[in-house]
């Protein structure tokens, strides 16, 4: 089967457009001149369509499991707990089991597929470690709040903004979660995870 090519459908189509008001019109010329496959002209005109345009009769997951499957997802990402490809298929396969399908589940390149079909809810970012302390005060109201502080503190002692200094600390911890590849919002931009501080 040759590749499909959406700019010889159009052709086709223009073929078939010929054909209904030329009916007595030699097809193997025309599909010479139109640069198309004769075959695949043939198969246009008896109603056959392109088979990797029919889509959608070998997903594992009925429409009624894939909304629940993303609502799952959803879940995951907002508790703190963004699921990575083997996450994604032992979801799928639980919801499968639950609904009483006895096989081997899904394969290992149906997450690859099953993300390719819904990026506009959907993507893979690298996840960055980041101490389990640290993430749970990583929150938008608590560091405004620190600020806000801050700024007080500024002004109640006369602090002027050019002896303000800005000093980090080097170093690096031992034991800890490499960062991973995790399935998120497609509008997130980055995704913590926690990771409980040196355990040697």
């Amino acid at each position: 089967m040759g590749k499909y090519d959406p700019r010889e459908e159009e052709r086709i189509k223009e073929c078939l457009f010929i054909i209904k008001n030329n009916p007595g019109i030699k097809l193997a010329k025309l599909a010479r001149e139109k640069r198309v496959e004769y075959f695949k002209l043939r198969r246009r005109i008896n109603r056959i369509p392109d088979q990797r345009t029919k889509g959608g009769h070998n997903k594992r997951l009925s429409p009624i499991q894939e909304e629940g499957f993303k609502r799952y997802i959803s879940y995951l990402i907002r508790i703190g707990q963004p699921p990575n490809k083997q996450g994604l298929r032992y979801g799928a396969n639980r919801i499968l089991q639950q609904c009483g399908e006895i096989g081997k589940g899904v394969s290992k390149e149906w997450a690859t597929r099953w993300l390719t079909r819904n990026t506009e809810w959907f993507k893979t970012i690298r996840a960055k470690t980041i101490s389990a302390e640290r993430k749970a005060v990583h929150d938008r109201e608590d560091i405004e709040a620190h600020f806000r502080d801050f700024r007080y503190a500024l002004g109640e002692w006369g602090v002027c903004q050019e002896d303000v200094y800005n000093m980090d600390e080097t170093g690096f911890r031992v034991g800890c979660i490499n960062s991973r590849y995790v399935i998120t919002h497609t509008n997130t931009k980055n995704v913590y995870l926690a990771d409980p501080e040196c355990r040697d």
